[in-house]
């Protein structure tokens, strides 16, 4: 009410012709304080109920690139040490001497 007495009463004479005037023609008119009280508490909800799925979301890729990284770097040692193991696994050229031929 305060604020409707701070504006033009010519300005608000005009609106109020405005609204009967688009009301008569059958245009809807979204004037009603509730309706759009609740409209907006309706797309904050909406809003912060996106949020925070985005978040969740945005924490399980995380985890899980950190699980990709920390099993790929666990791979490449498990390869290093295969190829290791294979060339120990040839005696008489590049390792591992298993002992003597005819030794006991």
């Amino acid at each position: 009410m305060e604020e409707e007495a701070k504006i033009d009463p010519e300005v608000v004479k005009k609106q109020a012709w405005k609204v009967a005037m688009d009301r008569a023609k059958g245009i809807k008119v979204h004037d009603n304080l509730r309706k759009l009280k609740e409209s907006i508490k309706k797309e904050e909800k909406k809003h912060n109920k996106s949020k925070d799925k985005w978040k969740g979301r945005a924490e399980s890729v995380e985890t899980k690139r950190k699980e990709n990284v920390k099993a790929k770097i666990e791979q490449k040692k498990m390869r290093k040490i295969e190829k290791r193991e294979k060339k120990l696994m040839r005696p008489g050229f590049e390792g591992r001497k298993e002992g003597f031929i005819n030794g006991d």
